[in-house]
This record gives C-alpha cells, sequence and structure tokens, in this order.
C-alpha cells in the first residue's frame, strides 16, 4: 500500500511537468506560426488584365515607374524580372516603384509600345522616373542592386533618403 501511494505524487508531478512542457511547446509553435504567416506589402503592379488603358501622368510626382515589355505573358525573362521584383519587394516600395505589365499586343496597352518604340516581338525594360522622363532602358531583365542602384542616385531619390 506504502508503494502505490508513493507513486501517486511521483505521476502527478511527471504530469504536471509533462503539461507545462505541452504548453511551453504549444506557446512557441503559435508564436512561430505568426511570424512565418506574416506577408510582406506586394509592390504596386498594374497587371494587363487591369482592362483599362494607361494614363503615365497618374504617376508624376508620386511614383517611379518600371514598364515591362514583354513578346507574351508567359516570357521568360518577364518572368525573371517579375520575381526578382517580388523578391526584392521592400526596396520596390520604400522606391514608390510601380511595375506596369505590357504582353503582346494589347489594346489597352498598344499606345505604350508606340509611346517607347518597343516591338510587340521585344523584350524591353523601361525606368520611367518621378519627372515622367526616361531614365533607363535595358533589353534583359536588370538585377535588383542596379536597378536599385540607378533610382538612388536620382536626385530626387536623394532628397528622400535625406528626410
Amino acid at each position: 500500500m506504502l508503494a502505490i501511494t508513493w507513486r501517486l505524487p511521483t505521476l502527478a508531478v511527471m504530469a504536471y511537468v509533462w503539461a507545462c512542457r505541452l504548453t511551453a511547446a504549444l506557446v512557441v509553435g503559435i508564436a512561430v506560426g505568426a511570424a512565418a504567416c506574416e506577408t510582406r506589402p506586394e509592390p504596386a503592379v498594374m497587371p494587363p488584365s487591369s482592362g483599362s488603358s494607361i494614363d503615365l501622368s497618374q504617376f508624376r510626382a508620386k511614383n517611379r515607374v518600371l514598364l515591362l515589355f514583354a513578346p507574351v505573358m508567359g516570357d521568360e525573362r518577364s518572368i525573371r524580372q517579375r520575381n526578382t521584383l517580388k523578391t526584392h519587394g521592400d526596396g520596390v516600395i520604400e522606391r514608390d516603384l510601380v511595375r506596369v505589365d505590357v504582353h503582346g499586343d494589347e489594346v489597352n496597352r498598344r499606345f505604350l509600345r508606340e509611346q517607347f518604340g518597343v516591338p510587340v516581338e521585344q523584350f524591353t525594360v523601361v525606368l520611367i522616373g518621378k519627372d515622367g522622363t526616361e531614365k533607363l532602358r535595358r533589353s534583359e531583365p536588370i538585377d535588383a542592386d542596379e536597378l536599385f542602384g540607378i533610382i538612388d542616385a536620382m536626385p530626387m531619390r536623394q532628397g528622400e533618403m535625406k528626410q
């Protein structure tokens, strides 16, 4: 009888210890899960499916615009450029950069191809500054560090970084 009563407190202590461990694991698991679920803000994008033509003057003095011309929506270079921008979303947002996709010969974006002289079969990236002028033109995707370096060297961006 004595052996049974001695084991009961031991079992109670062990149950208490395991309950504490499980509670701690649950709390840590919830905290880690919440941190993993945090989402970064997405960079601003004007996809081709927006259905309306774009007036670039709406971005003047507010945003820099990265025009992404591609022959077709699934163009590998276009996908690479979009992925680069998405991966560096914080830098894109910090620099007030808006991406405008122009795929193929979309009726609502055709005027952009004409305005910037980009043939339908050509991949081109064009950076437009907040002043509305063309700052960069490339026939291949541009690396985020190079793009950010070009933007950061602009006088308007220099003023933004001082504030």
